[in-house]
């Protein structure tokens, strides 16, 4: 039986942050990532 501390601590977080960098990840392949000073990064 899966320990629900485990899925709660650890599965959770771990499915947040992969989610999080494939936004990030279709985002730089978009061409709509910007920059701290919001300029539009085009070449990476």
């Amino acid at each position: 039986m899966v320990n629900a501390r485990w899925l709660f601590f650890g599965f959770i977080p771990l499915a947040v942050v992969w989610i999080w960098n494939l936004v990030d990840f279709i985002m730089a392949v978009c061409g709509v990532f910007k920059d701290s000073e919001g300029k539009v990064i085009e070449t990476w």
